[in-house]
């Protein structure tokens, strides 16, 4: 809702309301690097939206350990990124930041959390094709350091050979 002031009095007041369901909807079809999810938590940091419906309307501490020690920030509209891990060891990043509803004075936050493994995904694959083409390259050299030094020393080994057999004839 926000005030409509015509010579420094308030005239009118215009609202929107969208359904609570209808940014379940649009929270619930985004998928961060196919496993990841957006949620949306209020300045009392409970859900408003969340890919499991059920968690709509509880409070964030109540089904993430991790978010009680970052109810501080979300209420006051400061942005984190925080890591976790889950008992099976696996790491989620999560970045959440304000969100300001028209000009109240308590922002919601949108939290984004991505499982650690997909962000590096893309890096880890070209880290293991670079080093793929390095041990290639290295074998190459190899090789053709062991040739080019064989090219060069065979000719010399037989000079060599040649003059030791005639000292030999001469002595």
């Amino acid at each position: 809702s926000v005030p409509v002031v015509l010579n420094k009095q308030v005239v009118a007041v215009v609202g929107a309301d969208m359904a609570l369901n209808d940014i379940y909807e649009m929270v619930a079809k985004i998928e961060l690097y196919e496993t990841g999810d957006i949620s949306i938590i209020s300045n009392n940091g409970s859900y408003v939206a969340h890919r499991q419906k059920e968690r709509i309307g509880k409070p964030v501490g109540d089904t993430e350990d991790w978010a009680r020690d970052y109810l501080d920030e979300i209420g006051s509209g400061r942005a984190f990124t925080v890591k976790t891990k889950s008992a099976a060891g696996d790491s989620t990043e999560r970045i959440c930041v304000p969100i300001q509803i028209g000009r109240t004075k308590t922002p919601w936050a949108v939290l984004a959390s991505i499982p650690s493994d997909k962000i590096t995904e893309s890096a880890r694959g070209l880290m293991y094709a670079t080093i793929v083409i390095g041990v290639l390259s290295l074998a190459a050299l190899i090789t053709v350091v062991f040739l080019v030094t064989r090219s060069i020393t065979g000719p010399i080994r037989h000079i060599i050979e040649a003059l030791l057999e005639g000292a030999e004839q001469v002595a």
